[in-house]
């Protein structure tokens, strides 16, 4: 069984040159920036989420060391196995990392994504609730059906 080790770490310090390259390859190849939304018929809230699925688990651990310790690797319970029959295990990153590490990379195939990703979590984060998540929520919205779109998940 895989174990979950949380630890704290400072996440206000820059990524190195080392680990910004291995992240960038690994969001721009292996990576999804997307939202998701809930609640969608009562008030609606959109989610982002970063993840990254892969076989091997080595790999994964290595990412989550150069994201600051901070989220966690499991086994992927969604299509759990590759077609050559080995496991596939899934790192989820948490927002409040993404929110440090994203604005120091550069990608090639997911710039847009990230872009967006970058301003619905500064949305996010001016307010959660009430008259200010009402005002945001719009553009939500259209940053969410875009990612979709980015995503080649056309159905709206």
């Amino acid at each position: 069984m895989l174990k979950t080790i949380r630890t704290c770490a400072s996440i206000d310090r820059p990524l190195s040159d080392y680990d910004k390259g291995y992240v960038e390859a690994a969001l721009d190849g292996e990576g999804s920036l997307y939202m998701r939304i809930c609640n969608q018929y009562k008030r609606p809230s959109y989610l982002v989420d970063t993840s990254f699925c892969n076989t091997c688990l080595d790999f994964l651990l290595k990412l989550k060391e150069m994201c600051f310790n901070q989220g966690c690797v499991y086994p992927n319970s969604k299509g759990g196995f590759h077609p050559n029959g080995k496991q596939v295990y899934r790192y989820v990153v948490p927002r409040k990392i993404m929110r440090v590490i994203l604005p120091q990379l550069n990608l090639v195939v997911k710039e847009k994504q990230r872009t967006l990703v970058i301003e619905a979590l500064s949305l996010q984060r001016q307010g959660s609730n009430g008259a200010e998540h009402n005002k945001n929520i719009e553009r939500l919205r259209e940053i969410w059906r875009e990612l979709r779109v980015l995503n080649k998940k056309e159905g709206v």
